[in-house]
């Protein structure tokens, strides 16, 4: 059986740059008994990609890489369980976090499947934000889906802090009538003793099962709501987007070009039920009208998708750059405007991250960054800013996690990659025993 490891990464703002070169020789310092000093490295060496020791065994220093481990704990209680958790396949994990900003809390869960017995779990951390650099520990466990041979569940998703959201599919038994497309499961699980479960379950659009989903939960509060109605109520939305790489038939080599994003609600009975909204090839030839010559040959190819604080959704096609979207008080789709990000058919997209970046005078721009097959490119308001060529050979799935200084790029694999956005160098690079992880630049 596999043993299921992870990690959660978290950078401390330690820049280098792009040549190595000597800044100061010494420094003096007066500490007390017990005091601890820590110093930016770069006041004394500067360079691109180094990688430092000591040169001398002493218990007065101690270095910390840009990646490093702050802490280490068990990552499972497992106090009864424990001759099972060892055995557990992590599918997804997720950190909850602010909706107005999206800065972790520090509340952590995975999920995933016991494949001896066909069981479900959800294993939860509860921290505090003030003790970011303490390592979760995953001693809380629910089993929300018992010996189910057919079940497959594809992501994790908070609420809020005491409810998860689990996105599943069961292939349904084929008939000689036609085909049966899958059935969709959303399990709404309430932490508690017992937890509360509930499930809601419809017929796939079109898939007789999927290989890899995504899932995003959404607030648009009254003032957000994009059609600039003041509505009293909240909405409360599901997205859930069906990757290229992830369908039937497809690979990551072979992209499905009709990709969909369905959206559901979560009722005033807290209730996720489908709508008969979804964005689609269809809406896109529509919004972007595209001409009758051409609809034929046009693809929606989704690699990935994410919503922002005030509601903007962002979706990246693998070929055709980046679409944004909202939803407004009638739960429609509705089209704000494209990005380009370069020729998709030569160069395409892999993975992209989205989000505020304030620059030194104050002033809030929207900070894209996408992995290319080869290379990573940053957008500021639309515009490109910069990035790095023949970094790498990305392949699917690809990731990138954007903050306000840095940049941390998975390019597929177990090898990570650690930029400095700001200043456009290379810090660090990194590969590590697991694919399941999550990262965040503080």
């Amino acid at each position: 059986m596999i043993q299921a490891h992870m990690y959660i990464l978290a950078l401390l703002p330690i820049m280098v740059l792009s040549t190595c070169t000597t800044v100061e020789l010494q420094d003096h310092v007066y500490p007390t008994v017990k005091e601890t000093f820590k110093w930016d490295i770069r006041r004394f060496i500067q360079g691109d990609n180094l990688k430092y020791q000591l040169d001398v065994t002493t218990t007065l220093f101690q270095l910390e890489q840009p990646l490093h481990k702050l802490d280490e704990k068990n990552h499972f209680a497992g106090n009864k369980n424990i001759h099972h958790l060892a055995q557990i396949d992590i599918i997804a994990i997720r950190a909850f976090d602010i909706p107005e900003t999206g800065a972790w809390t520090n509340d952590f869960a995975f999920m995933g499947q016991d494949p001896e017995d066909y069981s479900w779990w959800i294993y939860y951390s509860e921290g505090k934000q003030t003790q970011m650099n303490v390592a979760p520990k995953f001693d809380k466990e629910i089993q929300f889906i018992n010996d189910n041979r057919l079940i497959k569940c594809l992501d994790l998703e908070y609420i809020d802090r005491d409810t998860f959201l689990v996105d599943c599919i069961e292939p349904q038994p084929q008939t000689e009538e036609g085909r049966v497309p899958g059935k969709n499961y959303v399990y709404i699980i309430k932490k508690g003793d017992p937890p509360k479960i509930i499930s809601e379950s419809t017929y796939s659009r079109k898939y007789l099962t999927v290989n890899d989903r995504k899932v995003q939960y959404h607030v648009y509060n009254a003032q957000n709501i994009g059609d600039g109605l003041n509505d009293e109520e909240p909405l409360r939305i599901l997205l859930r987007g069906q990757y290229a790489y992830g369908t039937p038939g497809s690979s990551p080599t072979n992209l499905d070009g009709d990709c969909i994003i369905d959206l559901l609600k979560n009722n005033d009975k807290n209730e996720i039920v489908e709508t008969a909204q979804h964005l689609d090839r269809g809406l896109l030839i529509q919004d972007l009208a595209i001409k009758a010559e051409d609809q034929e040959k046009f693809k929606f190819t989704l690699i990935d998708f994410k919503v922002m604080p005030n509601g903007d959704i962002y979706i990246l096609d693998a070929y055709a750059g980046i679409y944004i979207y909202y939803i407004n008080s009638k739960s429609e789709f509705k089209y704000k405007g494209k990005i380009d990000i370069g020729d998709g058919a030569t160069n395409p997209a892999f993975a992209f991250d989205v989000n505020n970046k304030i620059d030194y005078e104050g002033t809030n721009h929207i900070h894209i960054a996408v992995v290319h097959q080869k290379s990573v490119v940053e957008y500021i308001d639309g515009v490109q800013k910069g990035g790095w060529l023949n970094a790498f050979e990305a392949k699917h799935p690809s990731f990138i996690f954007a903050s306000q200084q840095f940049l941390i790029v998975n390019p597929g694999g177990n090898t990570f990659y650690i930029y400095n956005s700001d200043h456009q160098f290379l810090i660090h690079t990194e590969t590590l025993l697991t694919k399941i992880y999550l990262a965040q630049s503080l």
